[in-house]
């Protein structure tokens, strides 16, 4: 029984040691979520009519950025918020690195849609916000 826990315990170390010396580069967390092919762009309006539906799931959304801010937690760690969205309706937008746009922006981002996530109502947690050379 030991001799086994061993075999297992040594076959685990080689696989980390195999992964160090050759450089590959395991999944993180935020990969399993964006996969292969990321899902096709979806209205905020739609998110919002059912976001239950959406709890956890990766999203791409397009819209207007209508207000952008820093903050920082209790912590002193910064993060950024955006708000995105058409007239009808907007998602606020977490981000750990400053988004590479401004108010006014066209935007698509693609991150894991939540109810609630750091205190904040209906967010989506940010893999990637690109700026749109067209206007929405």
């Amino acid at each position: 029984m030991e001799v086994l826990q061993i075999g297992r315990t040594l076959g685990a170390l080689m696989v980390v040691a195999g992964v160090l010396l050759t450089g590959l580069k395991l999944p993180a967390i935020a990969d399993r979520h964006a996969g292969a092919n990321p899902p096709a762009p979806v209205s905020v309006a739609t998110i919002l009519a059912a976001p239950e539906e959406y709890e956890g799931q990766q999203v791409v959304i397009r819209g207007r950025v209508a207000k952008a801010d820093r903050a920082v937690f209790p912590n002193g760690r910064p993060y950024y918020t955006l708000s995105v969205g058409d007239r009808r309706a907007s998602l606020t937008v977490f981000s750990w690195n400053r988004p590479p746009v401004k108010e006014g922006d066209s935007v698509q981002v693609a991150g894991v849609f939540h109810v609630w996530r750091y205190n904040i109502h209906h967010v989506v947690e940010s893999n990637r916000i690109t700026r749109l050379e067209k206007t929405l």
